[in-house]
């Protein structure tokens, strides 16, 4: 990010100008906060309950974070992220910043080439049922025009039986 000259800072919202009668004057503007401390503020504190966590819960997709108790309470009843909205597909708790690396959440693996994994093996597992059911199909196929060649040949020689015994 370039620096303008501007500085970044959130200025309190009772100083910002209101509706508020004029006989009250408004309170005093406090010192401007840099944004990014709010930022990191944020980021040390669980959106849902606004405490601070040790270790940190992360929504899959999204990764957005958030302390366990809250995130798992919040998903029984709303299987979406508080923040973004977007369908919770699992909750990742209990990571340590030593068992993964060095790794920061943004950089845990991508679920999609394991749904494509996934996907995959299940088409090869069709695949393979429907030349099972293929094979049993041929099977039973052979079995019946096997019984029709037998019938067959009983039928001519019961026939060739009746005309001798005839004869």
């Amino acid at each position: 990010m370039t620096d303008c000259g501007l500085s970044s800072s959130v200025t309190p919202a009772a100083a910002a100008p209101g509706r508020g009668s004029a006989s009250t004057p408004p309170a005093p503007p406090g010192p401007p906060q840099p944004v990014e401390s709010m930022a990191t503020e944020l980021e040390d504190r669980c959106p849902i309950c606004l405490d601070s966590w040790e270790e940190a819960s992360y929504v899959l997709p999204c990764l957005h974070q958030f302390c366990y108790p809250c995130i798992a309470r919040w998903a029984h009843s709303k299987p979406e992220c508080p923040l973004c909205k977007r369908r919770v597909t699992s909750i990742v708790h209990s990571v340590r910043a030593g068992s993964w690396g060095s790794r920061n959440p943004q950089e845990i693996r991508d679920p999609a080439p394991l749904l494509f994994l996934f996907v995959f093996l299940f088409f090869i597992l069709v695949l393979v049922l429907a030349l099972a059911l293929a094979l049993v199909l041929v099977l039973v196929l052979v079995l019946v025009l096997v019984l029709v060649v037998i019938t067959i040949f009983v039928v001519v020689l019961g026939m060739v039986v009746v005309v001798l015994i005839i004869q």
